[in-house]
């Protein structure tokens, strides 16, 4: 999964990811992982909500399903540098 600048196209670094109670911070080059852990216990339920924050930029929320189990590649772009 990739976080990217929305026009550019180019990878953002520390953006903080955040799924539930699950959170990590996007590497240089964009990229994230969320570990939910085995599928007994990995899976969140309800309206899933993944939101995504940069110092600078626009947050963005996304949904991404009803339950989050398995492997899935989100990738997400932020909108331009708050002025």
């Amino acid at each position: 999964m990739k976080v990217n600048r929305a026009k550019a196209r180019r990878p953002l670094a520390k953006a903080v990811v955040s799924v539930g109670a699950y959170s990590t911070v996007s590497a240089v080059d964009g990229w994230y992982s969320i570990e939910f852990g085995c599928p007994g216990t990995g899976t969140i339920s309800g309206s899933t909500i993944m939101n995504v924050s940069l110092a600078g930029y626009a947050s963005k929320a996304r949904v991404v399903g009803q339950e989050l189990v398995g492997v899935e590649r989100l990738d997400i772009a932020l909108d331009q540098p708050l002025n």
